[in-house]
């Protein structure tokens, strides 16, 4: 199997140019796709998924085009694709808790990524557990998916989660009293169990929050320092907290309509292409994630590791939240054999901290090899997702 894996070097607007006008070259197949992207073309999913639809034109005679920031908005997508305004979309699960409660919940279980055996890239690892998890392991998840009009057919993961400061956070006590800006409900819980205070605050409007004192931290990659442009009103990072990652995405989730009308090979040629998408699409996190080290030691952002205080306290959270995590899901989203299910996805999760302990920079192609051999060739394209 032969994986084309786009890299940084890639990711510029020339380059995004070229690899569109490459795209619209390709002669003219059995079907258009359009693929939706509710974010702009400096996105680290961007280029990864303009490099799949490129893949599917010239191995499954699919023409597709990437369509970042103007056919559907990240809230939209999963509507739109569930309704056929894209045959393909950049799904974000957690913007739909009930739609999609059996795959939320094991992405609220991604801080396992970063607690107990430690690895590299606790992405890739969160990316291979979150697909062997919903592809192999999870027919509910599955069924959910259905039920949406939608297919599953990659899955991808952000770098773990830091803490972003306008004040030194080196230990747990450093916590206390502090006003954390959370992303999501598990990294509240963090922040109010070590005695802070967490606060909602939109991604677009996290950085006035941060300039003018309403959060001393914004709990994100560091990616973000750019991203977000956090670098301006940041002067301290730590770097082993809150820890966690986020693998709640889809990233080519397909209209059923649109997958029912593919032909076998079609079918084939889509799931292996979807190991490459991930693959890609993680390594692009973690480039941005350099990227954002760089900038932050530039700007004179003093970098932190937390110490055993503060790894201990996250430890013990990530521990204790499991049971809040299974009750949540229990009563709130009425989801069967959630304690099973916790126990099947964390097991999954050491297991691929295992897989992937060796991957490091420049792995890619690796990654996407194990992805494929791991989970997506175990999926029977003459079957899967076709009653």
């Amino acid at each position: 199997m032969t994986h084309t894996i786009i890299g940084r070097a890639a990711r510029t607007p020339a380059a995004a140019a070229l690899a569109v006008a490459l795209l619209g070259a390709t002669s003219a197949q059995a079907a258009d796709l359009r693929i939706a992207l509710g974010l702009p073309e400096v996105y680290a999913a961007y280029e990864p998924l303009v490099a799949f639809a490129e893949t599917l034109g010239s191995t499954a005679g699919l023409d597709g085009k990437v369509y970042p920031m103007s056919l559907l908005t990240l809230a939209e997508t999963a509507g739109g694709v569930r309704d056929g305004l894209a045959d393909v979309g950049f799904v974000v699960f957690p913007y739909h808790p009930v739609e999609f409660s059996e795959v939320n919940l094991a992405a609220n279980l991604s801080m396992l990524a970063t607690t107990g055996t430690q690895v590299p890239m606790p992405g890739a690892a969160a990316a291979g557990a979150s697909m062997e998890y919903t592809l192999l392991n999870c027919p509910d998840c599955l069924e959910q998916m259905k039920a949406n009009n939608q297919v599953y057919i990659a899955g991808a993961s952000t770098t773990p989660y830091r803490l972003l400061c306008t004040k030194p956070i080196a230990s747990a006590g450093d916590v206390k009293g502090g006003k954390f800006r959370a992303g999501a409900a598990n990294y509240a819980r963090w922040a109010e169990a070590l005695g802070g205070s967490s606060v909602s605050a939109p991604g677009n409007e996290t950085y006035d929050a941060m300039s003018q004192g309403v959060v001393d931290c914004t709990m994100s990659p560091l990616g973000d320092l750019i991203g977000g442009q956090y670098v301006d009103v940041s002067t301290h990072v730590t770097l082993n907290a809150p820890g966690g990652t986020f693998p709640g995405l889809g990233a080519a989730n397909f209209n059923r309509d649109v997958w029912l009308d593919l032909d076998e090979a079609q079918r084939a040629a889509v799931l292996e292409a979807g190991a490459t998408l991930a693959a890609s699409a993680v390594f692009a996190y973690a480039e941005d994630d350099a990227e954002g080290l760089v900038a932050a030691k530039a700007k004179g952002i003093e970098i932190l590791d937390g110490d055993d205080s503060l790894k201990a306290a996250t430890e013990g959270f990530v521990e204790d939240d499991l049971a809040t995590i299974a009750e949540q899901f229990r009563d709130k989203f009425k989801l069967a054999d959630v304690d099973a299910k916790i126990e099947t996805f964390s097991a999954l999760m050491e297991k691929w901290k295992g897989l992937t302990a060796e991957i490091g920079e420049g792995d890619a192609e690796a990654l996407a090899e194990l992805y494929w051999t791991e989970v997506l060739s175990k999926v029977d394209p003459k079957t899967y997702a076709m009653d």
